[in-house]
């Protein structure tokens, strides 16, 4: 039924909540998982974090560098499980967006993902990923309500 599944993570303990869904839910239906993280474009600001780099490697160069090695070690999970193939793929844009146009290109048949749970300024400041992805995709949406911060 869901051959293939769509994991955005962003690297925290609250988006890795969905990770038991998926990998379930990838052996009940032998799927193939798709692992991604969406790095929001570069503004061109220098930042505190950006001079840590600034002799070796860009802002830009580093958080994708991170990414990748991120989604390797989450991708060792799924694989632990007996769950093959992963892939692996580091986005940048705008967040919601590139979920969907990731889900569209590669016709993802389910999109698992962790939602935050921010509730009203905060709801209304940032919004909601998870919320966009849900209102717009073409497949079906499996929200996992993280509860708290574990790191």
């Amino acid at each position: 039924m869901y051959n293939k599944i769509l994991v955005p993570l962003d690297g925290s303990s609250l988006a890795e909540q969905a990770l038991p869904h998926a990998i379930e839910l990838a052996q009940k239906f032998n799927s193939e998982i798709h692992l991604i993280q969406v790095i929001v474009q570069y503004s061109g600001a220098i930042t505190p974090y950006e001079l840590d780099y600034k002799m070796t490697e860009t802002f830009r160069e580093a958080a994708i560098r991170e990414a990748h090695e991120y989604l390797h070690r989450i991708e060792g999970l799924f694989i632990a499980k007996g769950i093959k193939p992963v892939a692996i793929k580091v986005i940048e844009g705008m967040v919601a967006e590139s979920i969907l146009e990731y889900a569209a290109h590669y016709g993802i048949q389910l999109i698992v993902m962790g939602t935050h749970g921010r509730s009203g300024v905060g709801r209304w400041v940032f919004g909601s990923v998870a919320e966009k992805v849900l209102r717009v995709s073409d497949c079906p949406v499996f929200l996992v309500r993280a509860t708290a911060e574990t790191k």
